[in-house]
């Protein structure tokens, strides 16, 4: 979680930092950015954090790959990223259903999580970019 990178960095724990899954799994959405009652940057960290370690432990390849094309498609379904749906279909994609449904009731209880996706008024108008995206790398 954003907020366990940032104690390792405040321990200074650098061998733990550095083979974190975390660094490899954000996709720099700024949703912990907005989030964090201390505005603190964390993707601006985990930026860093990757140019220090260089690349991802090819173990984790796959699971990343998965994470970022349940994300994009979230944002570009939602216009925004809703977050329950992206771990649903993360956790259906990578076959790792379980590993943190002990968090889930604290999450919605805490109202951390929504039970539906959100209403965003300019959705129609991301997923056009995603479809120009798309168009784009086609035409090359």
């Amino acid at each position: 979680l954003p907020h366990q990178l940032n104690r390792l960095v405040l321990y200074g724990l650098e061998e733990r930092l550095m083979s974190c899954k975390a660094i490899w799994t954000c996709v720099s959405c700024q949703t912990c950015v907005t989030r964090c009652p201390m505005s603190v940057d964390t993707p601006t960290l985990i930026d860093r954090l990757r140019e220090e370690a260089g690349h991802a432990p090819s173990e984790d390849l796959e699971r990343i790959r998965i994470f970022n094309d349940a994300m994009l498609g979230s944002v570009r379904r939602f216009g925004r990223t809703y977050e329950l749906g992206l771990m649903a279909t993360y956790k259906l994609r990578a076959r790792d259903l379980f590993s943190d449904m002990k968090k889930l009731p604290m999450m919605l209880r805490k109202g951390k999580l929504s039970l539906l996706p959100p209403r965003t008024p300019g959705r129609n108008a991301v997923a056009k970019i995603f479809d120009r995206v798309r168009e784009t790398r086609r035409a090359r």
